[in-house]
């Protein structure tokens, strides 16, 4: 029990860490997996919703604001995009009654949530820098 209680808010520290856009991946990618391990100990049937959609689908539309409206609109759709990307992987959790009390849930819950924005700031950043560094080839979309 306190080895999950301990992975559990390792969980929400590398998440934390993780959010850091491009230099947190791999401490994302280690919430994501302490995550897993940690509901499969807890005996939760948890399947990470498909937030790859949000993803491409938000870059799409940050390029294409990015290129009417300059930073702040790109920004705003990542912002719009974090929330509700946010919001499908708070739905997708199993409820707080599972088969073994853990004290540490909310903070793997933070922690996931975290890596998965650290992710979809990520790819974001990395495909504004791409559309500027092709001069802009994209942004009037």
């Amino acid at each position: 029990m306190i080895r999950m209680i301990r992975r559990s808010r390792r969980c929400g520290l590398f998440g934390l860490i993780g959010a850091v856009p491009v230099i947190g991946l791999g401490l994302a990618w280690q919430a994501l997996r302490l995550y897993s391990q940690v509901s499969a100990e807890m005996g939760e049937d948890w399947r990470p919703p498909r937030l790859y959609v949000y993803w491409i689908i938000g870059l799409c539309f940050m390029a294409a604001f990015n290129g009417l409206f300059g930073f702040l609109g790109a920004f705003s759709v990542f912002g719009i995009f974090v929330g509700l990307q946010t919001w499908h992987l708070w739905r997708s959790f199993p409820g707080a009654n599972g088969p073994i009390w853990n004290p540490g849930r909310r903070h793997m819950r933070w922690g996931i949530t975290l890596a998965y924005a650290g992710y979809l700031g990520s790819w974001s950043l990395i495909g504004l820098v791409l559309i500027h560094a092709s001069g802009g080839a994209f942004s009037g979309l």
